[in-house]
C-alpha cells in the first residue's frame, strides 16, 4: 500500500500534492524558483545593491510593458535554491526571503520547480 503524504491545506501543500499526483520525484534534488515580489516597483539601485548583497545569483525581472498598462503585474526578484523538495523547505525559504526583504516592502510566496512530470 502507497501512503500518502499528509501535508496541511495551503497553496503550497495544494502543489505539492498536484505533484503527487504526477509522480514527481521528490527524493531528486530539483532546482526550485522562488519570486520575492515587492510592495513598490522598479527597485532604486540601493535596493537591488541590498538585494545582490545577499543574494548574488538573483534576477531581477521587469514586467511586460502590454500587462503593465492593463495594471498587471509588476517585476519581481527570481532566486533559484538547488533541494530537495518539501513542504519544510518551501516554508523554511519563503520565510528566509520574507525576512531577508521585508524591510524593503519585498515578500515571497509564491515557487515553482521544473519537472518532466505529468503532462
Amino acid at each position: 500500500m502507497i501512503e500518502k503524504n499528509s501535508w496541511p491545506t495551503d497553496s503550497d501543500a495544494d502543489v505539492l500534492r498536484l505533484l503527487e499526483e504526477r509522480n514527481f520525484d521528490f527524493s531528486a534534488v530539483h532546482e526550485v524558483e522562488f519570486n520575492i515580489d515587492f510592495a513598490s516597483w522598479p527597485l532604486n539601485k540601493g535596493q537591488r545593491d541590498a538585494i545582490l548583497e545577499k543574494l548574488p545569483d538573483a534576477h531581477f525581472i521587469e514586467p511586460d510593458d502590454e500587462l503593465m498598462e492593463e495594471g498587471g503585474d509588476s517585476g519581481y526578484v527570481s532566486v533559484t535554491v538547488k533541494s530537495k523538495v518539501t513542504y519544510e523547505f518551501i516554508i523554511q525559504e519563503q520565510k528566509r526571503f520574507n525576512d531577508l526583504f521585508s524591510h524593503l516592502g519585498g515578500f515571497c510566496n509564491s515557487w515553482g520547480v521544473r519537472s518532466p512530470c505529468g503532462a
